[in-house]
């Protein structure tokens, strides 16, 4: 029994000296961790063939808060271009964590609904950022949602 606990505490400050030799810390995905206002830093679709489009360029932005209670507030909105009209969603629903997964669950038909967003670290101790990338009709759509450190 002494091995294994030997073996399990070394592997433990292996993974503690791999993390803090890699400069990060390992992700936290609590509710508590997640929860706070998020703003697209990256907005971007792509028509199958197309030119891609930044939608923050052109007046896009999607905003949402996180609540620690897994309910959703914000806006999306995307902006009239290439014969498409403008388009605004509320943001308002519930999202989940499984790990390093999170999902939206809105009554808006957007694709927030269908994309999962992979959590990674900001800058600083509690900055978060919730990448997506999703194909939708043959249109890939790409967001960064980042929350600052505090």
């Amino acid at each position: 029994m002494k091995s294994v606990s030997r073996l399990l505490l070394s592997c433990a400050t292996i993974s503690a000296v791999f993390l803090a030799a890699c400069g990060g810390d390992a992700i936290t995905t609590t509710p508590d961790s997640l929860s706070g206002v998020y703003a697209a830093a990256v907005f971007a679709t792509t028509p199958s063939g197309a030119q891609t489009t930044d939608q923050k360029a052109l007046g896009g932005f999607i905003d949402i808060i996180l609540n620690d209670n897994g309910t959703t507030t914000g806006q999306l909105h995307t902006a009239a271009a290439n014969g498409s009209p403008a388009f605004d969603a509320s943001m308002a629903g519930t999202w989940s964590v499984m790990g390093t997964k999170v999902r939206f669950a809105q009554p808006a038909d957007t694709f927030m609904n269908d994309m999962v967003f992979t959590v990674a670290s900001a800058t600083g101790a509690s900055g978060k950022t919730l990448t997506g990338d999703f194909t939708s009709g043959g249109t890939r759509i790409q967001v960064t949602l980042v929350k600052p450190a505090q």
